[in-house]
């Protein structure tokens, strides 16, 4: 159902009611600015409280600001601009936080997003070259990186290993950046950055931005995980249009596949003991969007890896008429959206065919009482099944599915 906009007298009230409940007012023009945009973006009720969270911020004393018309617009050109702003969080910043999000398929935990943001060359590069004060994590992973290349730090050595690290830090950050990152810190935070115990971006630096990002964005549960989501769709629209085009989305996708990997196979011998299940479920997805063609193919003929996913991921727990628990696996449903997306998206894959030129899915039906029903791996609905179709090809009937199911002979008896 389409849902209009509000009328223009209910968001004088409503804007009226948000300033309120915050202490705060606008002054005759600035209450205009937001008014008039609202109308001219179709009393659209998301775009009013856009234009709140602007407003909020703005004082008597400064000049009047402009608000563009429209949600993409004033999420783009107001909300984005304002925190990518080097006096507030930063353009490198405030573009991979938003851009590891918008490239996220539901959305990353809390501290996924700090290991990617701290992970990240460039964006601790970024810090590095500003930061007053160096955290103790990087001293201690900088001493640690010169006592393994003693050739690195050719000048004379401090009287202490500490002083000496602390001399090539500062040495680093006085070098030349006029023709880009100094080579020798790109090889140093390529090195220590991957690592388990890799230096942190000080924790305050995503906790300014986490509280000015809190109003558009959302949690919710995934295999047992609190995940930061945008609140609205339109936020993710607007935050793919800034920072996924031009080809940047590949790149994003790459870095959280090797983040991913690197929490579900933390050893890197395919023994996947890493105690991460989200890793586990977006692995593949990762993979297949960065068109990281051989690593899709090796991970989905991954024995342990199969076993793992099937075992963890997708587990669901319920209750049945006598209040037992009872335990769902889905994993194994989610390994069979993983192929199909793979081979859709793979060069020569079955991106061009339909539902009916594959081979349809095999699945066994359930039988309690007199109702028989099968599960459609593809869109996840339940369908109810007659004895006739038992050992039979049949079509989903869910229009947005289609899936051709291959229904086994026998059923499944259920309690």
């Amino acid at each position: 159902m389409q849902l209009g906009g509000l009328e223009p007298q209910d968001g004088k009230e409503l804007l009226t009611q948000w300033l309120a409940s915050v202490r705060r007012t606008l002054n005759i023009s600035q209450r205009a600015e937001v008014l008039d945009k609202f109308e001219k973006s179709q009393c659209n009720p998301l775009y009013l409280k856009l234009a709140f969270e602007e407003a909020r911020l703005w004082t008597s004393f400064q000049p009047q600001e402009t608000l563009a018309a429209g949600v993409a617009g004033i999420i783009r050109e107001n909300m984005i601009e304002r925190l990518k702003d080097e006096g507030n969080h930063g353009e490198m910043l405030v573009s991979r936080a938003l851009g590891y999000l918008a490239a996220s398929r539901y959305g990353l935990a809390e501290d996924e997003l700090v290991d990617l943001l701290s992970r990240d060359l460039e964006v601790y590069t970024w810090f590095f070259k500003q930061t007053y004060h160096l955290p103790s994590d990087l001293v201690q992973r900088a001493a640690e990186y010169l006592h393994d290349h003693p050739d690195v730090f050719v000048r004379e050595r401090e009287p202490d290993a500490e002083a000496s690290t602390l001399a090539w830090l500062n040495e680093l950050k006085q070098m030349d950046w006029k023709k880009g990152i100094p080579e020798p810190l790109v090889e140093f935070l390529a090195t220590v950055l991957p690592q388990a115990n890799g230096p942190h971006l000080p924790v305050v630096l995503w906790s300014r931005l986490s509280f000015d990002l809190a109003p558009f964005l959302t949690e919710r549960l995934v295999d047992g995980s609190s995940l930061l989501a945008f609140y609205h769709r339109e936020l993710r629209d607007a935050s793919e249009a800034e920072f996924l085009s031009d080809g940047q989305a590949q790149a994003y996708h790459a870095k959280l596949a090797d983040y991913f990997r690197f929490k579900a196979d933390p050893d890197g011998d395919h023994s996947w003991s890493g105690d991460d299940i989200h890793g586990l479920s977006e692995l593949p997805y990762h993979l297949t969007e960065a068109e990281r063609w051989d690593q899709v193919y090796r991970t989905l003929i991954d024995f342990r890896f199969l076993e793992e996913k099937a075992a963890r991921v997708g587990v669901v727990d319920s209750r049945d008429g006598q209040g037992q628990t009872v335990r769902t696996y889905t994993g194994v449903l989610r390994l069979q959206e993983d192929y199909e997306r793979a081979l859709a998206a793979m060069p020569g894959g079955r991106g061009s065919e339909s539902w009916g030129d594959r081979s349809p899915l095999i699945v066994t039906a359930r039988q309690k009482n007199a109702e028989m029903s099968v599960d459609c791996p593809v869109c996840h609905q339940t369908l109810l099944i007659k004895d006739e179709m038992l050992g039979t090809v049949i079509t989903c009937p869910q229009q947005v599915c289609q899936a051709r199911l291959k229904l086994n002979a026998f059923v499944i008896q259920t309690a």
